[in-house]
């Protein structure tokens, strides 16, 4: 999915997906209420990035928890977490770096 924004001068300008969400759009993005979410993050399920006021929980954060918490067959989950760092890198160029032992 990609913004697209006008600007004041009336020049369209595309901007790139977002990689990360606050606790309210995460909670939209799930179907769920914020509190839920917060209660995700207070069990650890959901590793939010604190380095900001605000914590913001990253695309690929939502996706492992939504991968490791359904009942697919291990082989698939791996395939959907490749699929989706690839579309990352055709999109960005790079990749964030991926901990294995969180796979």
């Amino acid at each position: 999915m990609v913004a697209v924004v006008q600007n004041l001068s009336e020049k369209t300008e595309t901007l790139p997906p977002r990689l990360a969400y606050t606790i309210v759009e995460t909670a939209h993005v799930l179907g769920v209420c914020p509190k839920t979410v917060r209660r995700l993050i207070a069990r650890k399920l959901l590793r939010p990035s604190r380095g900001l006021r605000c914590p913001l929980i990253p695309i690929w954060e939502i996706i492992r928890y939504l991968v490791e918490t359904s009942d697919c067959p291990a082989r698939q989950q791996e395939k959907f977490i490749q699929l989706f760092y690839e579309s990352l890198v055709a999109v960005h160029g790079k990749c964030p770096r991926i901990d294995k032992e969180r796979l």
